[in-house]
């Protein structure tokens, strides 16, 4: 995985990832005469079973928040997913009525 595909997992007390560092040996593919290139490559691996559709996540460490002076927030991703589905039927509910009420306005105009 490269470095920048790592700010996809965000940052969790209760992680389901962990990563680690490595040296490995890269060859070049464009050009095989090429010697070997020793590249620190980031490893995340899955701490359990992870399901469709859920969140990758892994601690980012005390000093990753030291150094900026900040502290994780704590948030409820159940709740918010509760919340966006109470508003997308909010908003099906409003695209019903609206078609509704222009099926009554179209037989009223008959």
């Amino acid at each position: 995985m490269g470095f920048c595909n790592a700010m996809l997992y965000n940052h969790s007390q209760t992680p389901n990832c962990e990563n680690a560092f490595a040296n490995v040996m890269v060859e070049n593919d464009f050009d095989p005469t090429e010697e070997p290139q020793k590249v620190r490559v980031m490893v995340v691996r899955a701490l359990s079973d992870i399901q469709r559709g859920e969140e990758c996540t892994f601690s980012y460490g005390e000093q990753w928040w030291s150094d900026r002076r900040w502290q994780p927030l704590t948030f409820n991703f159940a709740k918010f997913r509760q919340r966006i589905a109470w508003l997308e039927q909010l908003e099906e509910e409003d695209r019903q009525r609206a078609a509704q009420q222009a099926g009554v306005a179209t037989a009223e105009g008959r």
